[in-house]
């Protein structure tokens, strides 16, 4: 049995053999497509969900992992670890968070002497999985559960996400965007450039063309990390996958990455971003 095993919540986008490697649990969100409750990944894929979007009369909307979902994560958790840690969406984005709490009070409830912690990640997509999949490595490299939670609490302030949409619609919709109806107006007939930091999903730049949108997000990380430097990455799409290839090589190009993922948005961020979104998040190593 090891020390520690992680519990997140699908808003990550972690696939099912990354997390059985990595050895995390996963909580999926739910997706409300036209009245039916889909878990995400689990009842709808991200292929299934974009051919579907794009004939719905309504934007899906989301609900994050209940507390259900959660507890049988839980269950599975205490059978691997002396300890669990859950890193979940922040309140702000979703109710995963109050559920990951509401889940724990109830094992509690049945297994007193059980050791877990709930974190609240700050953030959300491809920061949140590079939260996890930090934690998930340093555990299965027995690390105690102190030096687990020390880890993710450095690491939540320096993650960071740019990320390009086809549009601001889907964003606008969704309710999840910090911005003022004057700055989304402005947005109308561009491609938003968002960035995902502090709890908050913030535009933060525009562009006329999809070719200039991919380059600002390079030019904006390189600003927030300098040219060159070492970094953990994870490049994030909606099924684009040969802009996602050619963004990888450039980031290869561009920085230091010392482990690099690739990730397809799914049903949970797809419902808020839109298809063709594709994005980096990442956090500095010095």
């Amino acid at each position: 049995m090891q020390e520690v095993a992680i519990v997140t919540d699908s808003a990550t986008d972690i696939t099912g053999d990354l997390a059985e490697e990595l050895g995390v649990l996963i909580a999926p969100v739910h997706v409300i497509i036209e009245d039916e409750d889909c878990r995400d990944r689990i009842d709808i894929s991200p292929e299934e969900f974009y051919a579907r979007l794009s004939t719905l009369p309504t934007i899906p909307t989301t609900s994050g992992a209940n507390v259900a979902d959660f507890l049988e994560c839980y269950y599975r958790g205490v059978e691997m670890a002396k300890s669990l840690i859950c890193v979940t969406l922040p309140t702000i984005l979703s109710v995963s968070l109050n559920s990951a709490r509401s889940a724990r009070e109830l094992l509690l409830q049945d297994i007193p002497e059980v050791d877990i912690t709930v974190v609240n990640s700050h953030t959300a997509v491809t920061p949140q999985a590079l939260l996890v999949i930090a934690a998930a490595r340093a555990a299965q490299e027995g690390k105690r559960k102190e030096e687990v939670l020390s880890l993710i609490e450095s690491l939540i302030p320096r993650v960071d996400m740019f990320f390009a949409s086809q549009t601001i619609e889907y964003l606008d919709k969704g309710g999840r965007l910090t911005a003022t109806e004057r700055v989304v107006g402005s947005l109308r007939g561009f491609k938003p450039i968002i960035r995902i930091k502090d709890d908050r999903i913030v535009p933060v730049d525009k562009a006329e063309t999809r070719e200039a949108s991919i380059a600002q997000v390079l030019e904006l990380m390189e600003g927030e990390v300098g040219a060159g430097a070492e970094v953990v990455a994870g490049v994030v799409h909606a099924l684009v996958p040969e802009e996602a290839s050619s963004l990888r090589e450039t980031l290869q190009a561009r920085f230091t990455c010392r482990e690099m993922y690739t990730f397809v948005l799914g049903p949970t961020a797809g419902a808020h971003f839109g298809p063709g979104t594709i994005g980096v998040g990442f956090y500095p190593l010095s």
